[in-house]
């Protein structure tokens, strides 16, 4: 790494080979080998950390976003996916950073960790645009699937995790979607409260400090195809058998 102010080498290491590089967006840089070690270096502070991961790991890419003074180092590989979904949007879509693989929530200080437990995370995508300030962090996807009722049916997924310790503080997988409407959120500061717009769904989530009822759940995405189907085609057979009869058209003759 070359400062920019004096042309000077502010860091510098070999890169093997299949080790991956990201920036967090303000003033770290992370490097991830395959051999588990992480090699942080603070450029607010000209320091440098290096420390091995206790878990294994299979990446093809990461990333790292930064919340306050945590980062958020989320892992990719290509192979770890649902099995008969196809899933949006196309990993080619800057607007979204693929996460399939292990999340590490990471100190920007000196690359520590954070949380007792690093989720692992099943095919979702994470918003750029999404704000650095929410006490969450948002995951989205969209769910093709090609015979529920007997037509083509499109679900949106979202996952909604907490910044202070990894945990799932909601998540659904059925939400009907509508393809042309894109990510969007707001920050309500003064009522802890963020509103997440995503595929023409609406979702408010409110932080507290209240205790989650019944075991905390990290891990997220994965998604067994029959009980899925079976789910979706029961409601959309409620659906029907509520739906009011037709009204009769005032302009048919008697």
């Amino acid at each position: 790494l070359v400062d920019s102010q004096d042309g000077r080498t502010a860091f510098e290491t070999e890169l093997p080979p299949l080790s991956q590089i990201a920036i967090d967006g303000e003033t770290g840089v992370v490097l991830l080998k395959q051999n588990k070690e992480l090699t942080y270096w603070n450029i607010a502070d000209g320091k440098e950390f290096v420390r091995e991961i206790d878990r294994d790991l299979n990446f093809n890419q990461i990333s790292v976003q930064r919340f306050g003074d945590t980062m958020l180092l989320m892992l990719y590989h290509k192979q770890l996916k649902l099995e008969s979904i196809n899933v949006a949007p196309d990993e080619s879509d800057s607007s979204f950073i693929p996460v399939s693989g292990l999340m590490f929530a990471l100190s920007a200080k000196d690359a520590s960790d954070l949380w007792e437990q690093s989720p692992s995370v099943t095919q979702f995508f994470f918003p750029v645009s999404q704000s650095r300030n929410s006490p969450f962090a948002i995951f989205v996807r969209m769910l093709k699937m090609n015979k529920i009722q007997q037509r083509a049916s499109d679900f949106m997924s979202i996952a909604a995790v907490d910044i202070r310790n990894g945990r799932v503080v909601y998540s659904a997988d059925d939400f009907p979607a509508i393809r042309g409407l894109g990510f969007t959120q707001q920050i309500q500061a003064a009522q802890n409260k963020v509103v997440v717009e995503y595929l023409g769904t609406r979702v408010e989530l409110t932080q507290t400090e209240e205790a989650q009822e019944g075991s905390p759940v990290f891990d997220f995405g994965k998604l067994e195809l029959a009980e899925f189907k079976k789910r979706i085609e029961a409601r959309a057979r409620e659906l029907k058998n509520n739906s009011p009869p037709p009204k009769p058209d005032p302009t048919s003759n008697p």
